[in-house]
């Protein structure tokens, strides 16, 4: 199962998720959010199988779709971060994302992704990690989600400390 999750967009280059539908056929495509691009994603789902647009959803269904998912991509243009990617990894799933999305700039989260190369089409970036072992594949999502909960855990740990010294400085101001 492959699950793209956010603002349906022209940036976000939904059109490899329908081209990827089409030439991998053996795999389910899910892609939930909303935006501009819905009629066109609702046209897809319709022509294709094996590609399903579960709309708009709740940040709890989000994160059931997650659960239920193998491999969040996103194969967008631009994506500043890519928070998404950050959460299916959190969550101990594979992630996929473009060579222009954000998230591939903090060093201590590349080894637990995937990255597209530049040019490379979805659904050639899928036939690689598909021909890859099961093993390595367990090993990256392990990466991925151990670095993003120790990320997580410093971000949190941080902003207690910000706000210890704020408050300190207030008490004694």
């Amino acid at each position: 199962t492959v699950t793209f999750a956010g603002r349906l967009a022209p940036e976000k280059e939904l059109g490899q998720i329908r081209d990827a539908a089409q030439a991998l056929p053996q795999l389910q495509f899910h892609i939930a959010g909303e935006g501009p691009l819905r009629a066109e994603v609702e046209g897809w789902a319709r022509a294709l199988p094996n590609l399903t647009y579960d709309g708009w959803m709740v940040r709890t269904g989000v994160l059931d779709l997650l659960d239920d998912t193998d491999l969040l991509v996103l194969p967008s243009r631009f994506e500043t971060f890519g928070t998404v990617a950050f959460e299916a990894m959190i969550r101990g799933r594979l992630a996929l994302v473009s060579a222009h999305c954000g998230i591939i700039r903090w060093p201590e989260l590349t080894s637990g992704l995937f990255v597209m190369e530049e040019g490379e089409p979805l659904h050639r970036a899928l036939e690689r990690i598909l021909a890859m072992e099961e093993g390595e594949l367990e090993e990256t999502a392990l990466r991925g989600m151990e670095a993003s909960r120790a990320m997580s855990r410093r971000t949190i740990d941080d902003w207690v400390t910000l706000l210890q010294r704020a408050v300190a400085e207030k008490r004694f101001a």
